[in-house]
Formats: structure tokens, sequence, C-alpha cells
């Protein structure tokens, strides 16, 4: 499936159980990069979040955070979305590693989150949790059937303009 919010899934066993089986786990991550300015600051950027994920909530949940001494070498926090897209700003002081930031982000907030697959679809009539293969399979057979229902319908109304044209020659002649 495709998030609309975007973000990046972790790992493909989650994806291919839960089309094997029709029920899955998957893990979601923000899309992050750490940047580096000419001083030396390193900056942690997200610009996609996981489905779901408030942005405000978010920024409000690490302020609370770092406010909490939970997490430790973040500085400043800031929105910098503007009509371009989604952009968090996380900068990172001096004495601290950008990259144990972001893991103590991922395990404390909802930069990383799970997303559960329950794949129920309408078959004949009843709720069933499906396959990817046993969807497609039934939905194909179901084409079939929509086909071979017009084809039959198509053929009734020709056959009775047929019989009627035939009692309009009978009735000319």
């Amino acid at each position: 499936p495709d998030f609309p919010t975007g973000a990046i899934v972790m790992g493909k066993s989650g994806i291919r159980r839960a089309y094997e089986t029709g029920r899955g786990s998957v893990t979601v991550r923000s899309k992050v990069d750490i940047e580096t300015s000419s001083s030396g600051h390193e900056r942690i950027s997200v610009s996609e979040l996981p489905y779901m994920v408030n942005k405000a909530k978010l920024i409000e949940r690490i302020r609370e955070l770092v406010l909490e001494k939970k997490l430790e070498g973040i500085t400043a926090i800031r929105d910098e979305s503007d009509q371009n897209g989604l952009r968090i700003a996380i900068d990172v002081g001096r004495d601290a590693n950008a990259n144990v930031v972001l893991n103590n982000l991922y395990k404390q907030t909802l930069l990383q989150t799970s997303f559960s697959f329950n794949m129920i679809a309408i078959n004949h009539g009843k709720p069933e949790t499906m396959s990817l293969k046993q969807i497609l399979v039934a939905y194909l057979k179901h084409q079939r059937e929509i086909i071979r229902q017009r084809t039959e319908f198509d053929l009734k109304k020709a056959q009775d303009r047929a019989h009627i044209l035939e009692g309009l020659r009978i009735a000319l002649d």
C-alpha cells in the first residue's frame, strides 16, 4: 500500500506476511536527513511522517521530553513547513551525536510507529480475511461473472430486437 503522508516501511517480512496471510504488521519510520551546517552544528530534518501522526502533537511531545530531560542533546525544534511541504528541524547540541539523538527520538516518539494490516474483503456476500493472491483470484472471478452476465443481457436484448424485426418483416411481406 502507499501511505498518503509518505515515510519509509522498514523491512520486507511484515509486508510479505500480510500479503501471504491477510494479517501482519509493518514498522513505518519518518523520512529523516541529518544535515551539518558550515559552523559544525548538526540538524535533524524530518520531511515525511508516518500515516496518522499529527505534526503539532509530535512537536509538542518532543518539547515535553526535552523539558523532562528524557531526551538529551536537543537544543531547538522548529516547524519549517510551508507550501512546498512538511519540514521539522531539530537542532542537536555540539556535545551530542545526531544519530544517538535520532535513535532516541524513534524510540520515544511517533517518528517510528507500527501499522497493522487486516485485509478483509467481501467475498460472496460475507467478509473474509484474504491473502493478496486470494483477493486477486476473487476479483478476476468476479470480473468474469460480470462480463458473462453483461454478454447474456446484450444477447437477450439483441434476440428480442431480432424477434421484433422478424415480425415487422413478415408484416411487410
